[in-house]
């Protein structure tokens, strides 16, 4: 008698529930696999993060600057994400799609201060075998490499990308939830730039500040010495006089006494143009009342406010005025001010014996040139010390007076230069653009 297996014999039956509760176990234990792949990615993908996060903040220490940033970024980034190489990108202009390679690691394809062109760069993009989306255009020309991790931000134009060789155990291939760990280390390297600008505006505020307190005090001081015997002049002149109110004075008396007062008066005024000069340097805000007027008017002005002081010191000031009737849209008080300290700065530096020469005319574009230049005679830079009296330095506010005719320049929307001829001397040039410029008719 021979015992077959059947379809409905029990043993069959066992042996297909067996089956099924093996092929039950077999995908649980892949699910199981599965599931501890994940949470072991996202373990170490946490660990990266946290050891970017901790490693990267080290570089905002006072000693690091910010040039070194980035580079240590990137070494900090390859040893955490296991990557073949990686670089920091710059995008100037911002929202052009030019990006310019600050920073690389890993290999010599790519190199600092390269140039990228990516005309519509993602937020984030990643690549890997098993995605089929074509990636944007010049997206790896950047390391050159098949398999990348990208973030940028637009807000800042800055971008990090990471790239690998093949995918492999070592090398893992990159996912959509890699995003957190791209993002975080490109905005930890932004926060670590930020704060050094930060740090870099603070020293710079405070330098400023120390700088700027310590002009005062030394021109408060020299005001003082310098206004000390004005006043004691005409102090002694005033007693002079009340104590002989019965007596006629003489015609020659009578032109001493109003001479030094006039001296007097007008080293009064010259103290009181350096006080404002200290005010102008501390004063951010210029207000102008611009009008057209004549630049030969203005020329004329600081002639004849200058000319004492250049016959005082043995220097010879000279006007070249233009051919024809220039008109400039300027304030007049404050354009005039800004050519007197120019001229005066440059008679302050020149020795006697030397020559200081005032001209203006047209260039070949249009604008108008408002030329102050010293001659080759021991004249000195204007980036260098004046000299009152017996080559004694001169203290002028705000560093020097140019940082003063500067400001008033660049409000009226034109340039101020200086210059030092290799020849010797200096000189100085006020550029005013051409629609701030006109020819009246007639000829000077």
């Amino acid at each position: 008698m021979n015992n077959r297996v059947g379809i409905g014999n029990p043993h069959e039956r066992e042996l297909q529930y067996y089956r099924n509760e093996c092929n039950d176990l077999g995908a649980r234990l892949l699910r199981m696999q599965e599931e501890q792949s994940q949470a072991f990615l996202e373990a170490r993908r946490s660990r990266t993060v946290a050891r970017l996060v901790r490693e990267a903040y080290r570089f905002a220490e006072p000693a690091q600057t910010m040039h070194d940033v980035g580079g240590a970024l990137l070494q900090v980034v390859v040893e955490a994400a296991l990557c073949d190489r990686a670089a920091l990108l710059r995008e100037e202009p911002p929202g052009s799609g030019r990006f310019l390679v600050a920073h690389a690691i890993g290999g010599t394809s790519v190199e600092a201060d390269e140039v990228v062109m990516i005309p519509a760069p993602p937020s984030f993009f990643f690549t890997s075998s098993l995605r089929l989306d074509r990636p944007p255009d010049g997206l790896l020309d950047v390391l050159r490499l098949p398999f990348i991790l990208w973030a940028y931000d637009r807000s800042s134009g800055h971008a990090l990308v990471i790239g690998n060789r093949s995918e492999g155990n070592v090398s893992r291939p990159f996912e959509s939830g890699d995003q957190e760990l791209i993002e975080t280390a490109l905005f930890v390297y932004l926060d670590v730039l930020y704060r050094k600008h930060a740090e870099a505006q603070l020293r710079q505020a405070k330098q400023s500040a120390e700088e700027a307190n310590a002009i005062q005090a030394q021109f408060l001081e020299a005001l003082s010495h310098r206004l000390q015997p004005t006043v004691e002049r005409i102090v002694t002149l005033s007693q002079a006089m009340a104590s002989q109110p019965g007596r006629a004075a003489g015609p020659e008396q009578i032109a001493a006494v109003t001479q030094q007062l006039a001296e007097s008066s007008r080293e009064l005024a010259a103290l009181a143009n350096d006080a404002l000069d200290l005010a102008a340097t501390r004063d951010r805000s210029l207000h102008l009342d611009v009008q057209w007027i004549d630049l030969g008017d203005v020329m004329r002005r600081v002639l004849r406010a200058c000319y004492p002081v250049s016959v005082k010191g043995g220097v010879e000031l000279s006007v070249s005025l233009p051919k024809r009737h220039v008109s400039v849209c300027v304030d007049r008080d404050s354009m005039q001010r800004a050519v007197q300290v120019l001229v005066s700065a440059s008679l302050a530096r020149a020795l006697p014996g030397s020559a200081v020469k005032l001209s203006a005319g047209r260039r070949g574009d249009g604008a108008v040139e408002i030329l102050v230049s010293c001659s080759v005679e021991g004249a000195l830079s204007l980036a260098e010390p004046a000299l009152e009296g017996a080559g004694r330095p001169h203290f002028e506010p705000g560093t020097d007076r140019v940082a003063v005719a500067r400001r008033i320049v660049e409000a009226h929307e034109g340039v101020l230069l200086t210059e030092t001829r290799l020849s010797g001397g200096s000189q100085a040039r006020i550029i005013l653009p051409v629609h701030m410029t006109r020819d009246d008719a007639g000829f000077v």
